[in-house]
């Protein structure tokens, strides 16, 4: 099957410089740095991208530790894949 060639007469470039972007580089996953210790909980959530389900993850765990601060409580809908791969218990912590 042939193909004519593409119009490209009417595509312009605009410099990277001048677009504007959802996304900065501010916002990308962040490397740990290299330690003798093990990240904290804390740091590893400090290093996720701050876009998308990063964010939405961030916002969440946000929402849990407030209410475990304020007392209340705090219900985990789970399926299967989760006790069968023995993380349930890591729920409870």
């Amino acid at each position: 099957m042939k193909f004519k060639p593409m119009d490209l007469s009417g595509v312009r470039t605009i410099p990277l410089s001048d677009r504007k972007n959802k996304v900065t580089v501010s916002d990308f996953a962040k490397v740990p740095a290299i330690e003798s210790q093990p990240l904290t909980v804390d740091d590893f959530i400090n290093l996720l991208p701050n876009i998308l389900k990063g964010r939405d993850f961030k916002e969440l765990v946000s929402y849990i530790a407030e209410a475990a601060k304020n007392g209340r409580i705090i219900a985990v809908g789970i399926g299967g894949h989760v006790i069968k791969c023995g993380l349930a218990l890591e729920l409870r912590r």
